[in-house]
């Protein structure tokens, strides 16, 4: 229920009007570099398995207090959404 409300309560996204659909996948056990891709590879199977984008939360575990042991993916999400320049205006997300 926590990943639903810090959704909600994000002011940036656009989407969080349907934070009481995000599906959460528990991946606290998974540890290894190759598990974490396949994780990463499932969360966007099922995001698109109906042919259209559902939301979705993959969360791994935490990092130990006071150290930098957990998982980390080092960009800002998984996939972004196209953008291009058409006679210097940015169409899409500004960030691609």
């Amino acid at each position: 229920h926590g990943a639903r409300v810090a959704w909600r309560n994000a002011p940036k996204c656009s989407n969080r009007k349907y934070w009481q659909q995000l599906k959460l996948l528990d991946c606290r056990d998974v540890n290894s570099n190759e598990g974490i891709y396949g994780s990463c590879m499932k969360h966007l199977s099922k995001a698109v398995a109906c042919g259209s984008a559902e939301a979705y939360v993959t969360v791994f575990r935490p990092s130990t207090p006071g150290t930098c042991d957990g998982p980390a993916i080092w960009n800002e999400q998984l996939l972004s959404y196209a953008a291009y320049n058409q006679h210097g205006e940015i169409i899409g997300d500004p960030k691609n």
